[in-house]
């Protein structure tokens, strides 16, 4: 068996070491961490909000994406600028302003969501529907193991995956931007 898991490992590696390959799962990863209001940072997360309930105080801000209110200030003064955001005075109070998307701040973002399914669409044209959905079930089914994996990997890391080079070892790290096993 040992000769078709390295060969499967081998083709993983190849398929890693692919510029469009990799560049397509962190713009994956940057959506889906931008979608989830919880995850990232920056305009991104803001702009999500706002697309998801626009109008906002810059306090109702503070409060749902948990930063500062000097972040927010600055981050919806530069959208303002760029003309992604507008700022409206409420009817309630004249005094405090509700941060609105503008039709430039919608474009951007269905732009965003579109390229991403194109690029996804083009990655996998290749397979056909059914070869798609058993990718799908073949990788679900390998990431449901893989806390499995990570228990016996570290037998074979360096310090037990205590440590690696001066660094906490975390599998996750490679998906992040960089390869754990990389030179510094």
């Amino acid at each position: 068996m040992s000769d078709k898991t390295n060969s499967l490992m081998d083709l993983f590696s190849q398929l890693m070491t692919q510029p469009f390959f990799m560049g397509a799962l962190k713009r994956n990863e940057n959506m889906h961490r931008y979608s989830d209001l919880d995850k990232g940072r920056g305009r991104e997360r803001l702009l999500k909000l706002l697309s998801k309930q626009d109008g906002l105080t810059n306090a109702e801000i503070v409060e749902l994406l948990d930063i500062r209110p000097s972040s927010v200030s600055t981050m919806v003064k530069r959208l303002e600028d760029g003309g992604i955001v507008e700022r409206q005075p409420l009817e309630s109070d004249g005094r405090m302003s509700a941060i609105h998307l503008t039709e430039k701040g919608r474009k951007l973002l269905d732009s965003t969501n579109q390229s991403h399914n194109e690029i996804s669409e083009i990655f996998f044209e290749s397979l056909s529907e059914d070869e798609q959905q058993q990718l799908h079930d073949l990788l679900s089914k390998l990431l449901s193991g893989m806390p499995d994996v990570k228990k016996e990997m570290m037998k074979f890391m360096p310090h037990h995956g205590q440590f690696h080079r001066g660094r906490p070892f975390d599998f996750h790290d490679g998906m992040n931007g960089r390869n754990p096993f990389d030179r510094d």
